[in-house]
């Protein structure tokens, strides 16, 4: 098996910038430099919430959503027709709301993001899987009013030659992208008036006082905040303990190859297996992700994402092998791996921490935090300045549930 090694860091110029400075009164510290933390200062500094930092402990990218497959999902950890009715068409609101921020957004951005604004395709392994597809796609069109049409056998193998796929549906809201430089690009425009990222700071401990909260950071003294945003994602009971049972890390890994002459691959998002595996094309590379549900434990309780799975890397390539046959003698180049959140009902924490005044929380996406981290930080925005939002999710999500 090859070593460790992340094919994203590779890609952007600015993944070691590091800050130049602490700050010590702060209105609103976000916690976490992901993609979900990063949006959260934006928002904040947006909205004229100026004096708004975000701390991390490395630097910002450097976890999961450095390490995730690139691909803008349509759907949470179930398909939408499987929360039943009312959650389901709440929560397809609410996604549905962030994937169009975000492509607006990445459309029009200063600084390259890789971007293939193209569909997704959700492929069948079978016709157990295809009847699940048929049935999603009926309750897309009926409750979020797009069209999500299917694919038959021959539809899929027109576009993945010799695949064993039964059939599909083809998602029009889904997309590719390279997630670090889109992490680090957001990072720059946020910079761009003035330094809110504070690098290479570890949180040790939050504690709230008759001024708001002290903020101790390891080798470096403390950060007086009035509110602070957990944006933690896997690391999340690591300061708050108390939601352990709540915040469920788990472990995700990835392969890539090395360029394929011949890729005969269309250049858009996707999955198969109910989205526990996922591909894409980058720059004439096949990025792979998944399969840990193959193993004993499927990867849940790991937080250490510097270290790999031999049988997961394994069954990763035999995957390529058997769904996509025509990409033969195949080399893998980069192997890498990234820690994520479930919940235990499959929904994200979105909003105020009960029983905690000002704080809040951003995070346990089960794995499609690209597909929640923008609106979800707008959520918390309004939460922040107006002690109320009216936004697709914000009671759905609310942490006060668990």
């Amino acid at each position: 098996m090859i070593s460790h090694d992340n094919y994203w860091f590779k890609t952007c110029p600015t993944r070691h910038k590091v800050s130049s400075g602490i700050v010590r009164n702060v209105d609103v510290l976000v916690i976490g430099g992901g993609i979900a933390g990063v949006n959260m200062l934006y928002s904040l500094i947006n909205a004229g919430v100026t004096n708004t930092y975000l701390v991390e402990e490395s630097t910002v990218g450097s976890h999961a959503s450095g390490r995730s497959s690139g691909q803008l999902m349509f759907r949470g950890s179930k398909l939408f027709h499987e929360y039943g009715e009312a959650v389901g068409a709440e929560y397809m609101a609410f996604i549905k709301e962030n994937n169009m921020r975000f492509l607006k957004g990445l459309r029009v951005v200063s600084f390259d993001t890789d971007l293939r604004d193209t569909g997704g395709l959700r492929l069948a392994i079978d016709e157990n899987e295809l009847e699940k597809l048929e049935i999603e796609s009926e309750f897309i069109r009926t409750h979020g009013d797009l069209d999500c049409p299917m694919l038959t056998k021959d539809d899929v193998e027109g576009m993945l030659p010799q695949t064993d796929f039964v059939g599909g549906m083809f998602v029009p809201t889904e997309a590719t992208f390279n997630p670090y430089k889109i992490v680090n690009g957001l990072r720059e425009l946020v910079e761009n008036k003035g330094s809110r990222v504070l690098t290479d700071c570890q949180v040790t401990s939050v504690t709230p006082d008759a001024k708001g909260f002290s903020v101790s950071i390891r080798h470096k003294g403390t950060i007086r905040a009035k509110k602070v945003v957990y944006c933690l994602n896997g690391y999340t009971s690591e300061l708050l303990p108390d939601l352990a049972e709540s915040m469920i890390p788990f472990r995700g890994q990835m392969i890539a190859t090395d360029y394929l002459e011949d890729q005969l691959l269309p250049s858009m998002s996707m999955t198969s297996n109910d989205c526990s595996e996922y591909f894409r094309i980058h720059n004439g590379r096949l990025i792979v992700g998944g399969m840990r549900h193959a193993v004993r434990g499927k990867q849940i309780g790991l937080t250490n994402d510097g270290e790999l799975s031999p049988v997961v890397f394994d069954k990763l390539r035999d995957f390529v092998s058997g769904a996509l046959p025509h990409i033969k003698n195949v080399k893998f180049t980069h192997s890498w791996s990234g820690i994520m959140c479930a919940t235990p009902d499959d929904l994200p924490l979105i909003g105020a921490l009960p029983n905690r005044p000002n704080e809040f929380i951003l995070s346990g996406f089960n794995g499609y935090g690209y597909g929640h981290a923008l609106h979800g930080s707008m959520i918390v925005k309004d939460l922040i300045m107006t002690g109320e939002s009216k936004r697709p999710g914000t009671q759905l999500f609310d942490p006060a549930r668990l």
